[in-house]
């Protein structure tokens, strides 16, 4: 007799682990992918122009790894792109100082500020950063970009422009 019901010591544990798996996959279709699969996916979706896509596993990916800077600023990008640009502020300035005075934390941040509208605070933002690498060619072109969009502001995107270009 016992050993018809021993089929039970199977299919109990099974049934759990079985049932445990179609939860976690209900509730995330994602949740077995890592923070690096999840960003890869993300870029792609990006790519492809699935920004909602893109948002939902790029966030998934810093829920994850909060403490990735190289993470928060891909999803700082994404949102750029999605038309977030307060989102984009919002993360960096979550992060550690010195991860947002990188050149790409200063080109998303003065990008953000620029699409909100604050072109001026943006220039600020980019001069400061010109002053620690003056050098920095692709924060040249950038400040050269948005000065050049101001009138009054021609002579100062000559001047990034020709910086940029020596």
């Amino acid at each position: 007799m016992a050993s018809r019901w021993r089929w039970l010591i199977w299919a109990v544990p099974l049934g759990l682990v079985a049932s445990t798996f179609a939860l976690s996959w209900h509730l995330d279709p994602d949740f077995w992918r890592s923070p690096a699969s999840l960003m890869r996916l993300a870029q792609e979706a990006g790519q492809r122009g699935d920004q909602p896509r893109a948002l939902e596993l790029a966030r998934k990916a810093v829920s994850r790894e909060p403490k990735n800077a190289d993470y928060s600023l891909s999803l700082g990008q994404i949102c750029l792109e999605a038309g977030q640009p307060q989102e984009t502020l919002d993360l960096i300035r979550r992060l550690n100082p010195q991860e947002a005075k990188t050149s790409r934390g200063l080109k998303l941040q003065a990008l953000a500020l620029d699409r909100l509208g604050d072109r001026q605070a943006a220039l600020k933002l980019l001069a400061g950063g010109l002053e620690d690498n003056p050098e920095d060619a692709e924060l040249l072109v950038i400040a050269a970009a948005l000065a050049a969009q101001g009138s009054y502001d021609r002579p100062l995107a000559i001047t990034y422009y020709s910086a940029s270009t020596s």
